[in-house]
């Protein structure tokens, strides 16, 4: 019996060094080579030794598997191989690029990776040589030749994929739109199943360790070392030689990476799995430091936190800006989260995370000073950061932010469309805004800051932005707020504070020609609940309905006035105020209040004097120019 199988083995062996040698795909035989690899190949010695080697294949946690075999002989010398694959949807694979150089190992471990390799391109000061981009922010421009393949990544959030391509330095404008991050490498060893061609210069030659990575048919991403370096263990390859290594191990898009003592593969409890060559040992203590890594990581939905007040959720990246969304729960009970850092949130279509009915998500999120740029915001419901404020938004600045509502939009505004409801108090405090609100209903608000001010408090509030809307007839656009309306519905004398705008500054344009219209507020409705004092305005430009427009407030229950819950309201007589298309002054005695239009009190000398006089705090505001800064914006 052992002899029979003995001359079946023989057979086959012989049988596929005959196909090899006619060119012939010996496809038939995926099962005896290994599932797991690339069986389009036309077979040869070289690669049938690399199937049949002493492979030692390791399972690990999060669908990781590690393959590593030693002293396979291929193109008369011998080759070590370590592999490292796992699904796209296991894990999240993104950059490191510190300050300095520093080991792949040790890169890793600073940013909780589960698996790593070391990057691309750089000098010797240890900055990238390449282009590379980080969670949307571009740290490198720079291109050399041999980086023709792009490692690029879109994460949004909840998903994430990880493309290998062609690069050329024209692509990085669209690079920059479409990716979250990305990374040039090269050269590029395999595109789309085929082998590229390479020059015959000593680059491309040259045998030595070689790190890659790729993707496989089934969409698994596969990080591979052949190391280099010692002789008759492990030679190294050239790079012809490692684009067929790649296409072996089953990679139908594949790019090179540094290679040389740079090369280095990584993973959380084996530590350095390959024989780095830094130490002349063949050993795993020899890796060099490297100016970037691809590193993988278990998805975090935020930088840290849990929610709670004690530990809240921490957020350092748009995507886990955009999770906000995620992890609300329409209990009423706030959930809490700060920021750690700026975040650029260009490219992410932003939801608002309580904009869908019963708008019962509670929030409490603290911006800690930080700056949000180039948030983008277009729908139908509530169209802003929160959609319904419920809760407290405070010490944040708002950069270059777009707000854009549809013909069927419910009220916008930068910060909320709505603010206060359900018997859900809101609170938006110490936040600054700088953009544009566009508001394309004719039946909804709109304003720089809120669209509505239901049940709620604006204080401390900085807006410079330039408000256009279609609202009509007796509805309300604003520099601050759109419209205020008591939500409790106080329609009797009462010392109840359920709206308040106070202590707040504007600058910028409301063009809304149709409706109410005022620099701070477009209408206050008549109820008790409704307060605004010691608010400053320095609008540019205002054009509101004939009437019905004013420096401080379009419409305002005179009863606000009379009583006190309307007072000490500034603004400056150097805004252009239009009545339609009439351009309006309004008379000296007539300047705190015509009609139910409210304009005010002429600002003392510039507005800076004026916050010091009504007793602004300048613990929050910098009053020492002529206009009011809060002390957190950038």
């Amino acid at each position: 019996m052992k002899i029979k199988y003995f001359f079946m083995i023989a057979f086959a062996a012989l049988f596929l060094t005959s196909c090899s040698e006619n060119g012939l795909d010996n496809s038939h035989y995926a099962e005896w080579l290994g599932q797991k690899y690339n069986q389009t190949l036309k077979w040869d010695p070289d690669s049938m030794a690399f199937m049949r080697a002493n492979w030692v294949s390791t399972e690990l946690e999060n669908s990781i598997v590690i393959r590593q075999a030693s002293k396979i002989k291929m193109w008369n010398t011998m080759q070590t191989v370590t592999l490292a694959s796992y699904p796209q949807s296991a894990l999240v694979t993104n950059f490191s690029q510190p300050n300095v150089l520093t080991k792949t190992s040790d890169q890793a471990r600073e940013n909780n990776a589960v698996l790593a390799i070391n990057g691309s391109f750089f000098d010797a000061t240890g900055k990238p040589a390449t282009f590379i981009m980080v969670d949307k922010k571009v740290l490198s421009e720079t291109t050399v030749p041999e980086a023709n393949g792009l490692i690029a990544i879109n994460d949004k959030g909840e998903t994430w994929n990880l493309e290998i391509k062609p690069f050329s330095a024209t692509d990085i404008l669209n690079i920059k739109s479409n990716y979250t991050s990305a990374l040039a490498a090269g050269p590029l060893l395999v595109y789309n199943d085929e082998i590229q061609s390479f020059p015959q210069t000593e680059y491309y030659t040259k045998k030595e360790a070689r790190s890659i990575i790729g993707t496989n048919a089934s969409g698994y991403i596969v990080m591979a070392v052949i190391d280099g370096n010692f002789p008759n263990i492990a030679d190294g390859v050239t790079i012809p030689e490692a684009a067929i290594i790649a296409k072996l191990m089953g990679m139908v898009n594949a790019v090179s990476l540094t290679g040389g003592n740079s090369s280095t593969l990584w993973h959380t409890t084996m530590g350095v799995i390959n024989y780095p060559s830094g130490n002349n040992a063949f050993d795993h203590e020899g890796e060099s430091p490297v100016s970037n890594i691809i590193l993988a990581k278990k998805y975090q939905m935020f930088a840290g936190g849990d929610g709670s007040e004690m530990n809240p959720y921490l957020i350092s990246t748009a995507n886990q800006m955009n999770n906000i969304k995620h992890v609300m729960n329409q209990s009423n009970a706030a959930i809490y989260f700060k920021m750690t850092a700026d975040v650029d949130m260009s490219g992410i279509a932003w939801v608002p995370f309580n904009s869908s009915s019963p708008y019962q998500n509670k929030i409490n999120f603290d911006g800690n000073g930080h700056t949000i740029f180039n948030f983008t915001c277009t729908g139908a419901g509530y169209p802003s950061f929160a959609g319904v404020v419920n809760g407290v938004i405070k010490n944040v600045n708002f950069v270059n932010a777009t707000i854009t509502g549809n013909p069927n939009s419910s009220h916008v505004g930068i910060v909320g469309g709505y603010l206060g409801t359900n018997g859900i108090y809101g609170e938006v405090e110490n936040v600054s805004v700088q953009g544009t609100v566009n508001q394309q209903s004719t039946t909804a608000f709109a304003g720089g800051l809120i669209g509505n001010l239901r049940y709620g408090s604006i204080k401390n509030c900085y807006v410079n932005a330039d408000v256009t809307s279609r609202t009509s007839g007796d509805a309300g656009v604003g520099g601050i707020c759109g419209y205020q309306y008591d939500g409790k519905n106080l329609k009797e004398e009462t010392s109840d504070v359920n709206t308040l705008i106070a202590y707040s500054y504007f600058t910028g344009t409301v063009d809304a020609p149709n409706c109410r219209v005022g620099g701070i507020l477009g209408k206050s409705e008549n109820r008790w609940g409704n307060w605004m004092y010691k608010n400053i305005s320095e609008a540019k430009f205002l054009r509101g309905i004939n009437g019905l427009t004013g420096l401080i407030c379009g419409v305002m229950y005179p009863a606000c006035v009379t009583s006190g819950r309307t007072y000490d309201n500034y603004a400056s007589r150097s805004c252009q105020l239009y009545w339609g298309n009439t351009l309006h002054i309004p008379t000296i005695n007539a300047y705190y209040n015509e009609g139910d239009t409210h304009h005010g009190m002429v600002l003392d000398d510039n507005a800076c004097v004026t916050a010091k006089k009504l007793g602004w705090n300048e613990s929050v505001w910098n009053l020492s120019g002529s206009s009011p800064r809060l002390k957190i914006m950038k």
